[in-house]
């Protein structure tokens, strides 16, 4: 049996080879491999326990470190020596991925009609953060309705302007230890659009004045699909929706008054 010789005594080495996956949800999984002699097993099992960041790694290409999950695989070799095999995860990003838009049109009554976007999407977030609209980290603009139509289609928008309503509710968050807890949540929830419009006849004459109209908007709900946990990150694939019912008022999605 050949002699190994140790360059440092009782260490932990880490073999050169290294593998990484990612994934379209922007997770990330590094394979790393290392060694030691037998007798300093104990003490490097704690070096590469669940949720450790992995030793003498950047943990690139993941934003934000990637931690071991699960426990490492072990094999202890005749040559005197164990070999430990860890997997880290991370993420790639901190936006959703994945994104499939649809839009959807809000008919607030028979004279007006507003578009909205809905989509699905994948993220991954540290475990225990809040899947929040801000937790996104998207444009805001995607939120917003666009797309205005008042009474017919010669009818143009002259200027949008926007009032933002707290409405202070409470919401659901996971912690760090795995526990519900329920905290304050002041975020804006709903969105008043104010819109002026230069007014048509029916056949395309300018009439030379404006008509304001107020469509009340509140933010989507964020719908967890599935969900599936790698120690320190979530991945989720989500839909963000509108709860949209038909009628004059329009549910979450909100409401047409005209003045």
């Amino acid at each position: 049996m050949p002699t190994i010789i140790e360059q440092t005594a009782n260490a932990l080495y880490k073999h050169p080879e290294r593998t990484v996956a990612t994934f379209p949800s922007g997770l990330v999984r590094i394979d790393q491999s290392y060694s030691c002699n037998n007798a300093a097993e104990a003490t490097h099992r704690s070096t590469l326990a669940i949720g450790n960041e992995l030793p003498e790694d950047d943990g690139y290409p993941a934003i934000d470190g990637a931690y071991i999950f699960p426990h490492c695989q072990q094999v202890r070799r005749g040559s005197g020596f164990t070999e430990f095999v860890a997997s880290a995860y991370g993420r790639t990003t901190d936006q959703p991925t994945n994104y499939i838009t649809t839009v959807l049109t809000v008919s607030t009554n028979d004279t007006s009609y507003y578009n909205l976007l809905t989509f699905t999407a994948d993220i991954v977030l540290p475990t225990g953060d809040a899947l929040t609209l801000d937790a996104l980290n998207i444009d805001p603009i995607m939120f917003d309705p666009y797309g205005f139509f008042y009474l017919n289609e010669y009818n143009s928008v002259n200027r949008i302007d926007v009032t933002v309503r707290n409405q202070p509710s409470v919401k659901a968050v996971i912690t760090s230890a795995g526990t519900l807890q329920l905290v304050a949540d002041n975020q804006p929830r709903r969105r008043v659009f104010t819109v002026i419009f230069n007014l048509f006849t029916d056949a395309g004459v300018a009439l030379g004045t404006t008509a304001t109209v107020y469509f009340s908007v509140n933010d989507p709900t964020i719908k967890v699909v599935s969900q599936t946990n790698f120690g320190k990150f979530t991945e989720y694939k989500i839909d963000v929706d509108y709860n949209i019912t038909t009628g004059r008022t329009q549910g979450q999605a909100g409401s047409f008054i005209e003045v």
